[in-house]
């Protein structure tokens, strides 16, 4: 039988409007306006060992190449 006994970090990042309701289920939050923004937060929450990075769409948007990468 497979070990789901896992765990891990996760983390919202986008326009902070957006991901104010993340922070206040005690996931971590970047708030994140411009394409580079996004991609820095994202690059930084993945070094840090983040399992799972939940992007708003207007964020997912301005940085394709950063989803293809992850």
């Amino acid at each position: 039988m497979a070990d789901f006994k896992t765990t891990g970090k996760l983390a919202a990042v986008g326009e902070l409007s957006s991901i104010l309701a993340y922070r206040a289920l005690g996931v971590h939050t970047v708030a994140a306006d411009s394409p580079a923004e996004v991609e820095d937060a994202v690059d930084r929450l993945a070094a840090a060992g983040y399992t799972v990075i939940f992007l708003t769409e207007p964020a997912a948007e301005q940085v394709p190449e950063v989803l293809r990468r992850y």
